[in-house]
């Protein structure tokens, strides 16, 4: 009697055991399928995932998975499970040590199901370790910066000589093609290759820096104090090798006449002008042969001259081109002279001043000697 109870208890208990599932359940985490690796420098790491070839080869969790085949097939269904296994990332690049990413498997339901396979870590959190300290540079550090030309058209350009020697081996620099003026800024950028930077472990603290030019020369729209002494001693030198004229030449100053050359009796200096460009016409200047001067400085002289007991009058311009100032008020201009001749004093304005007016902001100089 009491054999038969328990037989009965033996039974129940078998019975309630495969009822209820006890027997074990195959599991796979996702966790541990697979390595993940950190390459690269802190702050610009990378993370790799692979999966850990090892567990093809894992008799015992072969056997786990996959109770019912041999290994051969067992490791087939692995391979085929794996391939089917998608592992994302929250964030793959741009990595420091301590970052934490998310990783979410994305698998295929269909062959875990098939095989009565359960899983585990199908989301789960990895944090960066690892990563090297890079080297981070500021590529504007020691850069010069350097111009050519003279208020509005100056040109920028930089000189990374004195620069690390990292960024003068990998970093290039761009400058804004532009023409500038004192008070203009302007914009550098820094170019690099990234597989540089990861290959040799620097990091660009900024990839632009903005300039601004200040104590450039100028050219001039004004000649108040200003000391033109300099100019006007080479203006008279342009002049009296304009009018130097041997007795008996029919030229004075490049003017041809019916008569002979005897002498100079008066010299008179008669005005000045300075034509400067209109801002609206700045775009017209040009260094070129067929280009504008920004601006002119001219001083015409009255000469009344004898040929041969006759007097004549002629007027004589000389003038300077292109006369710009330094911080310190300084004036230069354009090495080359020039010089007109004309009998008729209204033809010689117009000629230099009144015909320029459309693109030149006109001044007379009063009062100058």
């Amino acid at each position: 009697k009491h054999i038969c109870k328990l037989f009965g208890v033996i039974v129940l208990l078998i019975l309630m055991s495969v009822s209820t599932g006890c027997t074990k359940k195959q599991v796979i985490d996702f966790k541990n399928t697979v390595n993940f690796n950190f390459t690269g420098y802190n702050s610009m790491g990378k993370v790799n995932v692979e999966i850990d070839e090892n567990i093809y080869d894992d008799k015992k969790f072969l056997n786990q998975l996959f109770p019912d085949s041999s290994l051969r097939k067992a490791k087939k269904k692995l391979v085929n499970l794996m391939e089917n296994t998608e592992y994302l990332l929250s964030q793959e690049s741009n990595l420091s040590n301590g970052d934490e990413i998310i990783v979410t498997v994305e698998y295929d339901k269909d062959i875990l199901e098939d095989n009565d396979i359960e899983i585990k870590n199908k989301e789960f959190t990895i944090v960066v370790e690892g990563l090297v300290d890079c080297m981070e540079l500021d590529p504007f550090e020691k850069l010069e910066i350097t111009y050519i030309g003279v208020s509005p058209y100056i040109k920028a350009s930089v000189d990374s000589t004195k620069c690390e020697s990292m960024v003068n081996q990998y970093v290039q620099f761009n400058v804004e093609n532009n023409y500038l003026r004192n008070g203009d800024t302007f914009t550098v950028s820094a170019v690099y290759n990234e597989r540089d930077a990861e290959e040799y472990g620097f990091k660009i603290t900024s990839d632009t820096q903005t300039y601004t030019v200040e104590n450039q020369p100028e050219y001039v729209t004004s000649l108040e104090g200003l000391d033109l002494k300099s100019l006007q001693s080479e203006l008279d030198d342009k002049l009296t090798v304009t009018t130097t004229s041997n007795t008996g030449d029919s030229r004075f100053a490049n003017v041809s006449f019916w008569g002979s050359f005897q002498s100079i009796i008066e010299q008179e200096h008669v005005a000045s002008y300075l034509i400067s460009l209109k801002p609206s016409f700045e775009e017209k200047y040009n260094t070129g042969i067929f280009g504008y001067n920004y601006n002119r400085y001219i001083k015409i002289y009255k000469y009344t001259i004898d040929i041969k007991n006759k007097e004549k009058t002629i007027y004589v311009a000389v003038y300077a081109d292109n006369i710009s100032k330094s911080t310190d008020n300084v004036i230069s201009w354009d090495t080359e002279l020039g010089s007109w001749g004309y009998e008729d004093y209204d033809r010689l304005v117009n000629e230099l001043i009144t015909s320029n007016k459309e693109f030149y902001n006109v001044s007379e100089i009063k009062d100058f000697d």
